[in-house]
């Protein structure tokens, strides 16, 4: 797995957001394995770091066989995402 490699040494537990993401990801009844999330908002504000935290506490706790960490700023870079 590789993850963004700038980590915020100041990054502050966000349990709320966690809960919320738990809550979309862990939709009872859905008819499939593949699920996904899109974090947006302004740049600078964390999106990245509350995604890479969140899934390397996934990992740790053996919760998800695959992540896929794609950029979606443009097309072209994410199509490149998903090639890499």
């Amino acid at each position: 797995m590789i993850l963004p490699s700038r980590k915020t040494p100041r990054f502050f537990d966000r349990v709320e957001t966690f809960e919320k993401i738990d809550q979309v990801l862990g939709r009872v009844g859905s008819n499939t394995s593949f699920q996904s999330i899109a974090i947006f908002g302004l740049g600078g504000i964390g999106k990245s770091s509350i995604a890479a935290r969140y899934i390397e506490q996934k990992i740790e706790r053996n919760e998800y066989e695959a992540v896929f960490w794609v950029y979606g700023e443009k097309t072209a870079s994410l199509r490149q995402s998903f090639t890499d």
